[in-house]
């Protein structure tokens, strides 16, 4: 056996290779991965949606919330559901047993909502979809003085071309009111032209629709037919005949009714920097990379800028990537500072080519985890990048210990491939055992249920990935580069300054710890071992004090620590019913405040 893996560790350019694979697959893994402030959380609810035109409150409760609740209750594959009930809408959230498929049971559900036969006339048919999280990842604001119509033409222009961008695909619109055309009819105008409202609702619906003609067919090619008479505008829709008389007269929509094409009745206000303004929010799927989108967002605000009026002004703001440059920023910096110190211990202790490839571990074996999370389909994001940086101080724990196994060796006059074989021999299956007891700590991570299951096994992936690497590399690639470490001595007999320094340096360290190790720790060890119920009975009390200090809530718990924003917010309510403009008022008062404030 020991013989086979000499044979291994003497071949060089494998373990060069192996290292080499790793590091560029996890290079490609690292750049090819998505980024995001979270981990993609799969669906685990099911919403169901009721419009319910003109309906209040207690309609809506009534009429909608109960009627959900009656059909979805007892459902294979339910956990608990939440009904809420606001005025013209009606929604049931379903929240899916854990381990039930959610399309299943969103099938279920989608069958009992059909089966339902009672509700009001007027509501509209029931959406039932996969309640899916959308997350925001900056916005944008066009602001100045303009009129309304302007503002929402030119917000719904800049939304077009931001998902003209190939890297933007979800844009929503926020604070402008949505287009209406409203049709006012008089009762004396009816009665004048002996019409009804019916009549005159039957002659816009038939005005003003697109109807499939069916086709045509010819020797070369099939021609479909379709009438389009739709109507979009106000003044399309005035010139509906609504009624011929015998007599040749032609009676239109625009002569019996009053038509605003305008907008929604209730008003939206949105300012900023007090000014009239309009948001349009950017978001991401589960496919797109969050720091993509937001620097196409930086981009396009920086060229359509120089394209808009004087006055009007676009910014971009709300930036939600910057958690993830900041966490890879963190992990990058954490990264260099644990390669420096490893360098710095093992050459202060050991020797200096030894130090290096011990702390190679930690780029090897950081990339190696990128490509088990990228062949998993994971992104990086703060859960990944947190097991990460959290598994640096252990990844090169079992490379030390055969480093200092093989320099063992090697001091005793072993030779080096027989240093790096007797070595890794005497402390391998230590190691083995070591590393696994750490990967079966992370194991039960993955199967925790729910969506703290979700965040904790793509940390666990992380971790788990980074010490099997670490494992590998100390086993197969560590040892081969040590096998023609120097004797002991060596640096100290070089022709180069830098390393006889170190040498001496490393030689008056040795001789203190060799004292610290002799007489300190030895007697310390011998007082514990002499005196074990003092032993026994101060560990006791350093246990019974932890849980102690925990169970009084000494020590807090949070899954996750929280970070500094940039975002204040206020809000202020009302009761219901209040009017707009006192709502406006106090949200200008609330600006006054801030602008003080700033002054």
């Amino acid at each position: 056996m020991q013989r086979f893996i000499g044979t291994i560790i003497n071949h060089h350019v494998l373990a060069n290779m192996l290292a080499l694979v790793i590091l560029v697959t996890g290079a490609v893994g690292g750049f090819s991965m998505l980024r995001e402030s979270f981990p993609e959380i799969k669906p685990t609810s099911i919403s169901v949606t009721v419009v319910y035109p003109g309906a209040d409150v207690e309609e809506i409760e009534n009429g909608i919330a109960r009627k959900l609740e009656e059909a979805v209750d007892g459902l294979e594959g339910v956990k608990r559901y939440t009904t809420i009930s606001t005025e013209n809408v009606g929604r049931a959230i379903v929240e899916v047993r854990d381990g039930f498929s959610v399309s299943k049971a969103k099938d279920l559900i989608e069958n009992a909502v059909d089966a339902i036969s009672t509700f009001p006339a007027a509501a509209e048919k029931p959406v039932v979809s996969e309640a899916l999280l959308t997350r925001e990842m900056l916005r944008l604001t066009l602001w100045g003085e303009m009129d309304e119509r302007t503002r929402k033409e030119t917000a719904e222009q800049i939304k077009d071309e931001l998902q003209a961008d190939p890297s933007i695909s979800k844009v929503s619109i926020i604070g402008v009111r949505e287009y209406e055309i409203t049709i006012e009819l008089s009762e004396q105008v009816l009665r004048k032209y002996e019409l009804t409202f019916d009549e005159v609702m039957l002659a816009i619906r038939q005005g003003s629709i697109n109807l499939s003609g069916g086709s045509v067919r010819t020797s070369s090619e099939k021609i479909a037919l379709r009438v389009k008479v739709r109507k979009y505008t106000g003044r399309e829709l005035a010139d509906i005949v609504v009624v011929t008389r015998p007599s040749g007269q032609v009676i239109t929509l625009g002569e019996l009714a009053t038509i605003h094409d305008e907008f929604t009745e209730d008003p939206v206000y949105a300012r900023f920097n007090g000014e009239p303004a309009v948001l349009l929010s950017i978001a991401k799927t589960p496919e797109e990379d969050s720091i993509s989108i937001v620097n196409a967002g930086y981009a396009y605000v920086e060229a359509k800028s120089k394209t808009l009026p004087k006055g009007i002004h676009l910014t971009a703001w709300a930036d939600s990537a910057r958690v993830i440059n900041d966490r890879l920023l963190i992990t990058t910096q954490n990264g260099a500072i644990g390669l420096l110190i490893v360098l710095l211990c093992l050459w202060t202790f050991l020797n200096s080519r030894l130090s290096f490839w011990v702390a190679m571990g930690i780029p090897i074996s950081i990339c190696g985890s990128l490509t088990i999370l990228w062949l998993t389909g994971a992104t990086l994001n703060s859960v990944t990048l947190f097991g990460l940086v959290m598994v640096l101080g252990i990844i090169v724990d079992d490379a030390i210990v055969i480093a200092e196994a093989v320099y063992l060796r090697r001091t005793q006059g072993d030779g080096p491939l027989m240093a790096a074989v007797n070595g890794l021999f005497e402390v391998g299956f230590p190691v083995i055992a070591g590393v696994t007891t750490t990967i079966v700590a992370f194991v039960p991570m993955w199967f925790i249920p729910g969506t703290m299951g979700q965040f904790m096994g793509t940390m666990a992936t992380a971790v788990i990935g980074a010490l099997l690497t670490s494992l590998i590399e100390a086993l197969f690639i560590l040892p081969a580069h040590l096998s023609n470490l120097p004797e002991a001595g060596a640096d100290r007999r070089s022709k180069i300054f830098l390393f006889r320094l170190g040498g001496r340096i490393r030689s008056k360290i040795n001789g203190a710890i060799d004292y610290l190790i002799n007489v300190t720790y030895k007697s310390a060890v011998r007082f514990a071992v002499v005196n074990r119920y003092i032993t026994l009975c101060t560990t006791m009390l350093l246990v019974f004090l932890t849980v102690g200090l925990g169970g009084a809530g000494y020590i807090k718990f949070t899954p996750f620590p929280s970070w500094d924003e940039n975002l204040i917010q206020a809000s202020i309510e009302f009761p219901k019913g209040t009017s707009a403009e006192v709502t406006r008022k106090a949200v200008l008062q609330i600006e006054q405040g801030l602008r003080d404030y700033i002054d």
